[in-house]
């Protein structure tokens, strides 16, 4: 069974926070954000726009980057400059390590498509859990882990899961605007989970906006600064549309994290050791399988 080290202080929480949100900016003003509209039928472009944002996730198997990340709007004492890397390999295997100016190492965590490792050397602690109770077992750690996961589907392009269904599609002037909605086992939708813009000249998602069951804003991450990246696994010198900054915005919270990567790669081979974290207790990594 999962465990979680109950010992904790703010201060740890935050520096958690950054590293595993892979973003930063803090407390800005507070973002404009639309409210629920009355849902129009799905057009056929909107069925064309999401295969291509499909084709190009699934065009991403590894992911490599260097990022540089700031943070306001939260009390501690920690530095709000941080520098970092993150590797990523689909599905959902991701490992996030933050360092201090002079190279010291803040945090070291893991993802897989369950449960999180997170090992705080200076604190000299490991938490782990699973992912899908981290509101249980995580306690502070929820909207970090939260933060990391939505920083990452809007970097690799992925907006909607098997359990969501398309509510409502329009076509903007410079953008394609989807609805999403949870799907109950009786196969009705719920009301708007979250909201995706799709910019129209890249055909890449650059905001999104979740929502609570009552229809507050919950989340805010916006993606900007595309560049193409050279696809390391194409024969043919492919590129890939990729943001080299995201935001996410809290509400709730009133604050930010944002993160500018400085060097993106993709399609690089990976070892698997690459996501194991080392501490003095030996080397870990989370399971593939939920613990019981």
């Amino acid at each position: 069974m999962a465990h979680f080290q109950r010992e904790k202080s703010k201060g740890t929480l935050v520096l958690v926070g950054i590293g595993l949100s892979i973003l930063l900016t803090g407390c800005p003003p507070s973002p404009q954000i639309s409210r629920p509209s009355a849902p129009s039928p799905p057009s056929m472009v909107a069925y064309h726009v999401l295969e291509k944002l499909h084709q190009q996730e699934q065009a991403i198997t590894t992911l490599s980057g260097l990022f540089r990340a700031e943070l306001r709007g939260f009390v501690g004492a920690f530095a709000p400059h941080i520098e970092g890397v993150v590797f990523y390999h689909r599905p959902q295997r991701m490992r996030l390590r933050g360092f201090t100016r002079i190279g010291g190492t803040l945090f070291d965590a893991v993802l897989s498509p369950v449960q999180y490792l997170i090992f705080l050397p200076q604190e000299g602690k490991v938490y782990t859990g699973s992912l899908g109770s981290w509101g249980e077992h995580a306690a502070g750690f929820e909207v970090p882990l939260r933060l990391s996961i939505r920083a990452m589907e809007i970097l690799l392009g992925n907006i909607a899961t098997p359990a969501e269904r398309l509510l409502d599609f329009k076509e903007e002037a410079e953008h394609y605007r989807f609805d999403y909605a949870d799907v109950h086992k009786s196969g009705t939708s719920s009301s708007l989970t979250h909201r995706v813009w799709v910019d129209r000249r890249y055909l890449r998602v650059s905001r999104v906006e979740y929502f609570s069951p009552s229809g507050d804003p919950m989340l805010v991450v916006t993606a900007d600064h595309f560049r193409r990246v050279q696809d390391a696994a194409s024969v043919e010198q492919a590129t890939i549309m990729l943001p080299f900054s995201v935001e996410a915005i809290d509400p709730l919270q009133n604050g930010a994290v944002s993160l500018t990567f400085v060097e993106l790669t993709v399609n690089t081979p990976l070892d698997q050791a690459v996501f194991h974290v080392k501490t003095p207790w030996g080397g870990g990594a989370p399971h593939d399988r939920e613990s019981r």
